[in-house]
C-alpha cells in the first residue's frame, strides 16, 4: 500500500491553496461592489478609538426647532423670512466672520401668498444679505428625464436673493448604500459645494484656497456625536433671552433644521453617521455641512488612501493575502488561533491610531474582518484533513505489522513444535542440553541463535539462549558472539538495567554455546509464566501494541537505559546493538539484553567491527559510547514517535493532538541532540544524556 503524503507535503500544498485563494477573494473585493462594505467598516470602526477632540470654536450651529417655532409664532411651512433677515443683520453687527444659511428659498413668498407682509419679509432678507456679503445660500439640483437621459438642474435661490450679492454653493448631502454619510458634496468648478465655497469665503489655508477646484476625495472628520458642535437654537439668538451683543464675533455661523423638525420645504433633515453604527444617535444635514466645512478651514479631512495611491494600496492588501492566506497554515490550530486575533486587533489598532495621526485611512478590515479570519478557516480545515489522513495511515500500518508479527510468531509455534514431535530421523545425535534444564519450548530465533523458555530442577523457568556453530560460516561471529558473554557476564548484576546472567556453558564438541537469563515479562501475564503461550515482552512489541508512548513514560524509559550504558561503558563497554528488540522487560523494568556483541570501547568507530541494526547503528560506526548513544536517540525517537527510526527527525501528524504535546518537544530536543551525525555535537556520554533526561523528568513531574 503506498504511503499517503506527509504532513509537510500536505500543508506545503494547503498553504500554496490557501494563499491563492485569499489573493483571488481581496481581488473581488477589491474590484466588486462586494467590497463596499469592508470599505465603509474600515472608516467607521476607525471612529471606536477616535481620540478626545475639542470640536472648532470658530464654527456655530444655530437650529430651526419646533420649540423656536412656537416661541416666535411661526410655523415651518410659512415662516416668516422678516426673522431670518433679524438673524443675518444681527450676525452682522456681531462682527460673525460667515453665515450660511443652509435653507433652499425656491421662490419669493409673495408669489405663494400674497401678503404685504411675506413682500416685506423676502425685501428685508434680500437687504440684510446685501448689507453683510458674507452671506452663503443653498442651491439644489431637480433631477428630469429627457429622452430617456437624466439630467439635472441646478436650481438657484429666487433672484431677489441672488441679486442680493449672496454667495451661493451646491447643498448635497451624499449618503451611502446604508444611508450613512461618510462625505460631502463639494460639487465642481461650475456649481461647487456650498461648504467649498464658505470655506473660501473664510480665507481656508489648506484645500479650498482661493481658486482651487472642488475635491470630491475628502471623508468627513467628524469631531464627535451629534451635538458636539457648538450650537444654540434660533429662539436663543433673536428671541427675549438670546446671547449678549457682540457673542458671535469672528464666527462661522450655519443656520438649519435639527433632527426630527422639518424646514420650509418639508424636507426631513435627519441622517445616519459612524457613530450611529452603535446608537441610534443621528446628525442634521446642518451640522454635517458645518463639519465639512471646518475639516477645510482646519485641513484635516480624511482621504482614502486607495484614491492617493491605489496601485500601493492594492499591494498591501494582496502581500497581506498572501502573507496570511500561506502563512497560517503552517502554525499549529492554537498558535494559528492566537496569531489570527493577534494580528487583527494589531492591524485594526495600527490603522486606527494612523489615521488621527495622518487623517489618512485604509481599508484595514479586509486585512481583520476578512482575510485573517478566512486564512484562520483555511489553516483549521487543513490540519483536520491532515491529522485525519495521518491518523487513518498510521492506524492502518499499526494493523497490518500487528498482523505480520503475528503470523511470523505462529508460524515459528508450528516449526518448533514440528521439530520437537518429529525430530530429524538421520541425525543421531542427542539434542544439545543445559545445565539442571529442560527445553520447554521456542520462544525466539535470531541471526545469531535461538531462544528457549527452559524450566531448572525447582521448576523455576529461566531463558536460555543457543548459539550453534552450524549457523555461521566461519568461526570469526561464533567466537565474537562467546566474547561478547565472557565480557558482560561479570558485571550482568552489577545494575538493574542489565539482564542478569545466571550461567554460561559450552560445547565445543557438539558445536554450540549457551547462556541461562532471568526470564523477561510475558507479553500478557507478566511474571506469570504459561509456557505453552509465553511470549517474551520487549520495548519493540511494546511500540507496534501501543504505538508512541507517552512523554513521561519515555523519559523514565531514557534514562534507566542512558543510567544502564553510563555503567557499561565504565566497564570499558560498549553494547553495539541497541535497539527496541534486545530492550526487555523485567517486573516491568527495561533492561539491555542481546549482548552477544558487546566488546571494549575502542579509541576510533574504524577500530571496531561495523556490526549492528542498520537505522540504529551511528553514522560512523560503532566502537564508542557516543555510537551507543547514538543508537538510544533513536529508541526514544521510535518510542516517542511512534514512527520508525528511518524516518527521523520527521514528527508524526497525531503529535498535534496529544495532550503533552509540551513534553514530547521538550523530549524531542534531546533525541535531536543525541542523533546528531556529527559525534562532537552529540551527547560525548551516556550521563550527559541521562543528565538532561532527569531534569526534563523533574519539570514533568515523575
Amino acid at each position: 500500500m503506498n504511503r499517503p503524503s506527509t504532513i509537510v507535503k500536505t500543508l506545503r500544498r494547503n498553504s500554496l491553496a490557501g494563499g491563492l485563494m485569499c489573493l483571488a477573494l481581496t481581488l473581488l473585493l477589491w474590484y466588486s461592489v462586494l467590497g463596499d462594505p469592508w470599505l465603509r467598516w474600515s472608516y467607521d470602526f476607525g471612529y471606536l478609538l477616535r481620540p478626545a477632540t475639542a470640536p472648532p470654536p470658530e464654527v456655530v450651529v444655530v437650529f430651526l426647532d419646533n420649540k423656536s417655532y412656537e416661541a416666535l409664532g411661526q410655523r415651518a411651512a410659512d415662516f416668516d423670512r422678516g426673522l431670518l433677515a433679524d438673524f443675518v443683520d444681527r450676525m452682522t453687527d456681531d462682527g460673525a466672520n460667515l453665515v450660511v444659511l443652509d435653507i433652499w428659498f425656491q421662490l419669493p413668498r409673495s408669489i405663494k401668498v400674497q401678503t404685504n407682509l411675506t413682500e416685506a419679509g423676502d425685501r428685508k432678507l434680500a437687504r440684510a444679505i446685501e448689507r453683510n456679503r458674507m452671506v452663503v445660500l443653498a442651491t439644489v439640483t431637480e433631477d428630469r428625464a429627457h429622452a430617456e437621459l437624466n439630467i439635472s438642474t441646478v436650481l438657484p435661490p429666487f433672484p431677489a436673493l441672488k441679486e442680493a450679492k449672496a454667495h451661493l454653493g451646491l447643498s448635497k448631502v451624499r449618503s451611502d448604500g446604508d444611508n450613512m454619510v461618510r462625505s460631502f458634496h463639494h460639487g465642481d468648478e461650475q456649481e461647487p459645494g456650498f461648504a467649498w465655497v464658505a470655506a473660501q469665503l473664510a480665507g481656508s489655508q489648506y484645500l479650498a484656497k482661493p481658486g482651487s477646484p472642488p475635491d470630491n476625495e475628502l471623508w468627513l472628520n467628524y469631531y464627535g456625536k451629534s451635538g458636539s458642535l457648538k450650537s444654540f437654537t434660533f429662539r436663543e439668538v433673536i428671541g427675549k433671552d438670546s446671547q449678549p451683543k457682540g457673542y458671535f464675533k469672528g464666527a462661522n455661523v450655519f443656520v438649519g433644521s435639527l433632527p426630527g423638525a422639518k424646514d420650509a420645504q418639508e424636507i426631513t433633515d435627519h441622517y445616519r453617521f459612524p457613530y450611529s453604527r452603535w446608537t441610534t444617535d443621528r446628525i442634521s444635514g446642518v451640522e454635517i455641512a458645518a463639519t465639512a466645512f471646518a475639516n477645510l478651514v482646519r485641513g484635516d479631512s480624511l482621504r482614502y488612501w486607495g484614491y492617493q495611491n491605489q496601485p500601493m494600496h492594492l499591494a498591501l492588501v494582496l502581500t497581506t493575502a498572501a502573507l496570511f492566506g500561506c502563512g497560517l497554515v503552517w502554525l499549529r490550530p492554537g498558535w494559528a488561533v492566537g496569531f489570527s486575533i493577534a494580528g487583527a486587533l494589531a492591524v485594526a489598532l495600527f490603522s486606527c491610531i494612523w489615521v488621527w495621526k495622518s487623517h489618512v485611512w485604509v481599508n484595514w478590515m479586509l486585512i481583520s474582518g476578512m482575510q485573517i479570519p478566512f486564512s484562520l478557516a483555511w489553516s483549521l480545515l487543513s490540519h483536520t484533513r491532515a491529522l485525519r489522513q495521518e491518523k487513518e495511515h498510521l492506524e492502518q500500518t499499526l494493523t497490518q505489522t500487528l498482523q505480520q508479527v503475528e503470523e511470523t510468531r505462529k508460524e515459528k509455534e508450528k516449526v518448533a513444535a514440528k521439530e520437537v514431535a518429529q525430530p530429524d530421523k538421520g541425525n543421531h545425535e542427542p539434542g544439545p542440553t543445559v545445565a539442571d534444564h529442560t527445553l520447554v519450548r521456542q520462544v525466539g530465533k535470531g541471526g545469531y541463535g535461538e531462544v528457549w523458555l527452559a524450566r531448572n530442577a525447582i521448576g523455576l523457568h529461566h531463558v536460555v539462549k543457543m548459539v550453534h556453530r552450524r549457523d555461521f560460516n566461519d568461526d570469526g561471529p561464533y567466537e565474537r558472539e562467546f566474547r561478547g558473554i565472557q565480557k558482560f557476564m561479570p558485571i550482568s548484576r552489577s545494575h538493574p538495567g542489565f539482564v542478569h546472567i545466571l550461567h554460561v556453558g559450552r560445547n565445543d564438541e557438539r558445536g554450540f554455546f549457551y547462556y541461562i537469563m532471568e526470564p523477561g515479562d510475558d507479553e500478557k501475564t507478566e511474571q506469570q509464566i504459561q509456557p505453552d503461550t509465553y511470549t517474551p515482552k520487549n520495548l519493540g512489541t511494546v511500540i507496534r501494541q501501543r504505538g508512541a508512548l507517552p512523554a513521561k513514560e519515555c523519559v523514565g524509559l531514557g534514562r534507566a537505559l542512558a543510567d544502564a550504558l553510563h555503567c557499561l561503558h565504565q566497564q570499558q563497554l560498549i553494547h553495539r546493538d541497541i535497539k527496541p528488540a534486545n530492550i526487555i522487560y523485567v517486573k516491568g523494568q527495561p533492561k539491555l539484553a542481546d549482548i552477544g556483541l558487546v566488546t571494549e570501547i575502542q579509541s576510533t568507530a574504524q577500530d571496531v567491527s561495523r556490526l549492528g541494526t542498520d537505522g540504529f547503528m551511528a553514522p560512523e560506526g560503532p566502537g564508542t559510547p557516543a555510537s551507543d548513544v547514538y543508537s538510544l536517540g533513536k529508541v526514544l525517537y521510535e518510542a516517542c514517535m511512534g514512527l520508525d527510526r528511518r524516518r527521523f527527525p520527521e514528527l508524526p501528524t497525531a503529535l498535534y493532538e496529544s495532550e503533552d504535546i509540551t513534553a514530547r518537544m521538550e523530549l524531542n530536543r534531546i533525541i535531536i541532540r543525541a542523533c546528531e551525525p556529527n559525534p562532537q555535537d552529540r551527547y560525548t556520554t551516556a550521563a550527559q544524556m541521562s543528565a538532561d533526561l532527569a531534569e526534563l523528568g523533574a519539570r514533568l513531574g515523575r
